[in-house]
């Protein structure tokens, strides 16, 4: 994935964090309804993007990593691997759900 190739020059975990939010937001947005998905933040979204998967991935503390990165000093390497690894679990269910294309 182009984010995590970005990453491993840059080293920032912060600017990962970012990045990486983003992109969830937009494929939400495409895939699901705009309306319901668009204007959700902080635990709201994360339980949005727990709904797909097993469990409540993105409301422990690497999935917390989305709300929390931008008040956080430091990310450990750790953090942002495990994080990496649940987006792309993320990606990985809702395409095959939606059978790869925006609803």
């Amino acid at each position: 994935m182009a984010l995590h190739d970005a990453y491993l020059k840059h080293k920032d975990g912060r600017q990962l964090v970012i990045e990486l939010s983003v992109l969830l937001r937009r494929l939400s947005i495409s895939l699901f309804n705009r309306e319901e998905t668009a204007g959700l933040t902080g635990d709201a979204w994360l339980q949005h993007l727990n709904t797909p998967l097993d469990g409540s991935p993105f409301s422990s503390d690497v999935g917390r990593l989305l709300c929390e990165a931008p008040y956080r000093k430091s990310i450990e390497i750790k953090e942002i691997e495990s994080l990496f690894n649940l987006c792309k679990e993320w990606i990985s269910v809702v395409a095959t759900e939606s059978g790869g294309k925006a609803r």
